[in-house]
């Protein structure tokens, strides 16, 4: 019986964790208003290089006006132009996993 409610409290103590990280986590889409995903997770042709390439982020198509937010809270790290990206905005998160906002029309 001690066995089994050590079980259930590590159980709970697991859930515990995975619930407050999901609070901290960057998983909020970053656009209000009209868009389309443009790309995702996937091996492709790099745009660049033309070689084969894991894409390892998410992208997002909608009109130069619509507002960017960040994904999660965070601290805005880089704000400037970056080979690739552009106009780009980088949000560094509380667990050091930054998250990128790139071909930006404006800042």
């Amino acid at each position: 019986m001690v066995d089994d409610a050590n079980a259930v409290m590590e159980a709970l103590l697991r859930y515990k964790a995975a619930r407050d990280s999901i609070d901290i986590a960057p998983i909020y889409i970053p656009i209000v208003g009209n868009f389309r995903r443009s790309s995702g997770f996937s091996n492709r042709t790099d745009p660049f290089t033309g070689n084969h390439a894991f894409h390892a982020r998410l992208d997002f198509a909608a009109a130069s006006w619509i507002s960017v937010l960040s994904a999660g809270d965070g601290v805005v790290s880089f704000v400037g132009n970056r080979f690739g990206y552009s106009n780009m905005v980088e949000v560094t998160h509380d667990d050091s996993l930054v998250t990128c906002y790139g071909h930006l029309s404006a800042f």
